[in-house]
């Protein structure tokens, strides 16, 4: 994570005319936005069931009991930190974006052999308020029967180019779960987000409170408040609750020590640097019959040209 923290600055800095200083750029930016899935307002629960948790297939058991430690005890976080006694097992998100398709970060799943060694949850929520949840209907649990792409960058000119994503095929199409409604325009500067995935693992948690800093051709720089685990998520529109990106990376390390433990990093708002690829990269790998939620566009929107560089800022960047 720490070469893909790397670009989200780097982009960043080469994208605003003025400096602009990211000294430890962080997770959370003013104050923490995430809510619990029985805390968020009904459209939100309802986007928040179309995502799914990523985990390693040794963590379910047979019934749909999870294997994972607590956040803070995987972390070594203060008793203080906010879900500290909450189950952290996930290592990436990812959303519906048909029956049997799901979306991702690259990173996550780069090649079959990844496919292979994942199960993806989906309701790893906190429902109720003090209920847990320890254990998954087991007809939640799905596996990934192949990669329909992936791309994930090994240089900033390559994400640039190429962002940072996956379609991935499961092994059955999802009942209770609906696709999710893809966005068919461009984002703008100042747009409200609201990002909805598995941060540090943790049950699905429900972010909003930041805004687009700067809209690309191929990415856009929030200041999301979100975590390694985070990968993969729906970026939403706060307004038309489309979809219009996926989180690929944030900025320095989601959390610092104080003292004899650790605390989340915490920043100024105007200092965001997390980074969404654009959701108009899927379109070349979705056909019209696969996605039953949305249309998609007449015309594929053109995603190849790369974001514009200072003079030699790419070869500052080490992969």
């Amino acid at each position: 994570m720490k070469h893909a923290r790397l670009v989200a600055a780097s982009l960043l800095l080469c994208s605003f005319s003025a400096p602009v200083v990211l000294a430890a750029a962080r997770t959370i930016y003013d104050t923490d936005d995430r809510l619990d899935y029985y805390a968020a307002s009904p459209e939100l629960r309802k986007l928040a069931d179309s995502t799914v948790a990523f985990f390693e297939p040794s963590q379910i058991t047979g019934d749909g009991t999870i294997m994972m430690p607590t956040l803070g005890k995987k972390k070594g976080l203060c008793k203080t930190e906010r879900f500290y006694d909450q189950p952290a097992g996930a290592f990436c998100s990812g959303f519906l974006v048909a029956p049997d398709i799901v979306a991702t970060a690259g990173h996550c799943v780069k090649n079959e052999g990844d496919c292979a060694s994942v199960k993806l949850v989906f309701g790893y929520a906190v429902k109720r308020a003090g209920i847990l949840p320890l254990k998954t209907e087991p007809g939640d649990v799905y596996g990934c029967a192949s990669v329909i792409y992936s791309t994930s960058p090994g240089s900033l000119s390559e994400f640039s180019r190429q962002g940072d994503y996956a379609l991935i095929r499961l092994n059955r199409a999802v009942a209770n779960h609906a696709p999710l409604p893809l966005s068919h325009g461009s984002i703008k500067n100042g747009a409200g987000v609201v990002v909805v995935g598995y941060p540090s693992g943790l049950p699905v948690k429900v972010s909003a409170g930041a805004s687009v800093r700067l809209a690309m051709l191929t990415a856009f720089l929030t200041n999301l408040d979100a975590f390694g685990g985070n990968s993969g998520s729906a970026v939403f529109n706060a307004q038309t609750h489309l979809v219009e990106g996926i989180y690929a990376v944030g900025g320095d390390e989601d959390y610092v020590k104080e003292g004899d433990c650790y605390v989340t990093n915490v920043v100024l708002h105007d200092k965001g640097a997390s980074v969404a690829t654009n959701i108009s990269f899927l379109f070349p790998y979705l056909k019209a019959g696969d996605v039953a939620a949305t249309r998609l566009p007449e015309t594929i929107p053109a995603v190849a040209a790369p974001v514009s560089l200072q003079d030699g800022m790419a070869s500052k960047v080490h992969f």
